[in-house]
């Protein structure tokens, strides 16, 4: 990954993140687009870029967020140190790549709730005694 996809993916980031802040919701088209780049990330920082480009409350939001970056020569700097950085935990880049794909799919499934939360369900339900025995959980499915 180079520094200017780090620099595009955390503006991108930032943007979904203030888009969410003002409960704004996102096109279908466009939210099917994000999803189809999410997984490619970082190689497909570019077309992130491309889609805040034609995306207009996207687009603020996104150039308001570099903005608020260090200046370029600076933050060019900082972005290719955090790429370069290797450690035996995830790097700065690849913790921006797993946020941006979690806000993206958060984006792309509204009212989805997340692993922790159906797990978090899901065992309040079973320690309240508010389960069904496994033989009737296909109950009323009919397989052909």
């Amino acid at each position: 990954m180079n520094s200017e996809d780090f620099v595009t993916m955390q503006a991108f980031s930032t943007a979904l993140t203030r888009l969410q802040q003002q409960e704004q919701s996102l096109p279908d088209d466009v939210r099917e687009e994000l999803a189809a780049i999410a997984p490619n990330l970082p190689e497909s920082a570019w077309e992130l870029y491309d889609l805040a480009e034609r995306y207009e409350p996207i687009k603020q939001l996104y150039d308001l967020a570099l903005q608020d970056l260090p200046g370029e020569g600076e933050r060019l700097k900082f972005a290719t140190a955090e790429v370069e950085q290797q450690d035996a935990s995830l790097t700065t880049a690849e913790q921006l790549v797993q946020e941006l794909q979690l806000r993206i799919a958060e984006l792309s499934f509204p009212g989805l709730k997340s692993a922790e939360d159906s797990f978090r369900q899901g065992w309040r339900e079973a320690m309240a005694g508010n389960t069904r025995p496994v033989s009737a959980l296909w109950d009323g499915i009919d397989a052909e």
